[in-house]
C-alpha cells in the first residue's frame, strides 16, 4: 500500500472530484470497446486495418473544452483534473478511437536546456485573455561574434521529485487507478531551436550570408541533444511509450 501520508495538501472536495474522476476513467478504460479498439490499432499499425482509424488532438481546442468543466479550486488539484478530463473527453463526448488508458500516465522529470539558455518570450493576448500571440527575444545576433559565447547545454533528470510525485498519486487514488511512469518519443525539432535563439529572418539570412558559422551553430545544437538522448538511455529512462 502507498504511504498515507505522502499525500497532497488538497481540499477535501478537490480529492473527491480526482477520485471521482480516476474511478470514472478505470471504468472507462474497462470497458469491451477499448479492449476492440486496441485490436483494431494493432491490425492498423500492422498495416492490415480494415477501417480507418480516427483520433481527434484534442490538444488543438483543450483549451475551448476542459476549463469550464474544471471544478477543482486548488492548482495542483486542477493541473491533475486537467489530465483526467484530457483521457476521458475523446471518448465521452466525440467517440472517437482514442483508447482511454486503464492507468495515469507520468513520466520522469528530466530538462535539457540549450547553452545553458533561458529564451524569453513575450506573449500577447487574444480577446479572451488567453496568450496565444508570442515572440521570441533572441540572444544572437551575428553568428561570427556570437556563436564563440555560447556555454554548454545541460541536463538531468530528478528522480526523488518524479518518485515522490507517484507516491502521492498512488496515495490519493491508486487504489482506485493505477499510476504508471511511461515515456515519451525523444527527438527535436533544429530549425525551430535556431528560430528560438535568432529568429526566422535572420536564420534564412544567415544561410546566405554566413553558412559556415550556421553549419557550426546546427553541429553543435545537434551534438549536444544526442548528448542527452544518450544521457536518457543510459539512465534506462527511455520508457515505452506505445500504450
Amino acid at each position: 500500500m502507498p504511504d498515507q501520508t505522502m499525500t497532497f495538501d488538497l481540499p477535501p472536495k478537490d480529492r473527491s472530484r480526482l477520485r471521482e474522476l480516476a474511478a470514472r476513467q478505470a471504468e472507462q478504460a474497462a470497458r469491451p470497446v477499448m479492449r476492440q479498439r486496441t485490436l483494431d490499432w494493432v491490425r492498423h499499425n500492422d498495416l492490415a486495418g480494415q477501417r480507418p482509424m480516427i483520433h481527434l488532438e484534442l490538444w488543438t481546442f483543450a483549451g475551448d473544452i476542459i476549463p469550464q468543466r474544471l471544478q477543482c479550486t486548488s492548482e495542483t488539484g486542477r493541473g491533475i483534473e486537467w489530465q483526467l478530463l484530457d483521457h476521458l473527453i475523446n471518448f465521452e463526448l466525440f467517440d472517437d478511437d482514442k483508447i482511454v488508458p486503464p492507468f495515469f500516465p507520468i513520466r520522469w522529470q528530466t530538462w535539457f536546456q540549450l547553452f545553458g539558455i533561458e529564451v524569453k518570450t513575450e506573449q500577447a493576448a487574444d480577446t479572451q485573455g488567453r496568450s496565444l500571440g508570442y515572440r521570441f527575444q533572441y540572444v544572437l545576433d551575428d553568428l561570427a561574434t556570437d556563436l564563440p559565447k555560447l556555454g554548454p547545454s545541460s541536463f538531468g533528470v530528478d528522480r526523488e521529485a518524479t518518485l515522490l510525485y507517484k507516491h502521492k498519486l498512488e496515495a490519493l487514488f491508486g487504489d482506485l487507478l493505477p499510476v504508471r511512469l511511461i515515456g515519451a518519443s525523444p527527438g527535436f525539432s533544429l530549425t525551430y531551436q535556431i528560430v528560438q535563439l535568432m529568429g526566422m529572418e535572420n536564420m534564412f539570412l544567415a544561410l546566405y550570408d554566413q553558412p559556415d558559422e550556421l553549419h557550426a551553430l546546427s553541429r553543435r545544437i545537434t551534438d549536444d541533444h544526442l548528448t542527452y538522448f544518450r544521457f536518457l538511455e543510459a539512465e534506462r529512462l527511455l520508457l515505452p511509450c506505445n500504450s
